[in-house]
């Protein structure tokens, strides 16, 4: 989805004269592991790395968990650090899943150290599980309604024990963490970065390997975002079962349209 250009010989980026930091993209998903080595400030990639992380799949439901996960993704950094002399440990990533609620609400006009108080007295009201046992963020954005006295909130919340349990695996495999989100922040300046500001509404649909996410933005902000649990591997397996083909055959089929 990115509009960037890759560079050969990104490896050797850190050396001599030209000594910058480069933010670390690493995406830990159920179908694959990502790690990349971009300049932000030049929008270019100078590393990237994609691995399957269950090559051998034969059904949708075959996924890597656990132990087994944290192996494979100590493997996959180990070739990324052989392969650029640029890694690094400290690592930008996201988390998704049911346990990810995002809502968009009005407010009054209200002080910082008041909105601190109203947002999850607010937020609440959407959040099936208790307020304590997540961790709430939010940014303030154009209310829809262009009102006087109002201010427009697009909330973020995360299970605690998703937000731990990630963190965990990342640092027992030697990883720092500069930032971790929920895709819909990272999907929000993707288009931002590549189409400009706009004062149109659009829908982004991201489709992932287990999730779909439907985005309703504006301009650099997002105002509403849903997960659907039809996804990738469900049209694979449709055509797997459709054709009584092999997973691997199923997945080219799918992506040759």
């Amino acid at each position: 989805m990115l509009k960037l250009k890759s560079v050969k010989g990104g490896g050797k980026y850190m050396l001599g004269l030209f000594k910058k930091q480069l933010k670390v993209g690493l995406d830990v998903g159920q179908d694959s592991l990502k790690y990349i080595l971009m300049d932000e400030d030049r929008g270019i990639i100078h590393y990237g790395r994609e691995e399957k992380n269950f090559p051998g799949r034969e059904k949708k439901d075959d996924i890597l968990a656990g132990e087994r996960l944290k192996e494979k993704l100590k493997s996959f950094l180990s070739v990324c650090q052989k392969e650029s002399s640029a890694f690094s440990n400290n690592v930008n990533t996201a988390i998704q899943g049911e346990g990810t609620i995002c809502q968009y609400i009005d407010l009054p006009k209200l002080t910082k150290k008041e909105m601190d108080v109203a947002v999850p007295s607010q937020a609440v009201k959407y959040i099936s599980f208790p307020l304590d046992t997540v961790n709430l963020s939010y940014i303030t954005v154009p209310p829809i309604k262009k009102e006087e006295n109002k201010t427009g909130i697009f909330f973020v919340a995360a299970q605690k024990k998703s937000v731990e349990d990630m963190k965990n695996m990342l640092e027992q495999c030697g990883l720092q963490i500069d930032s971790m989100e929920t895709p819909v922040m990272s999907l929000v300046r993707e288009w931002a970065r590549n189409h400009g500001r706009n004062d149109n509404y659009y829908a982004l649909v991201h489709t992932g390997f287990r999730l779909t996410q439907v985005i309703i933005l504006k301009d650099r902000y997002p105002y509403y975002c849903r997960e659907f649990s039809i996804a990738g591997r469900d049209f694979t397996y449709a055509m797997q079962m459709g054709e009584q083909i092999s997973w691997e055959d199923a997945e080219g089929y799918k992506m040759s349209y």
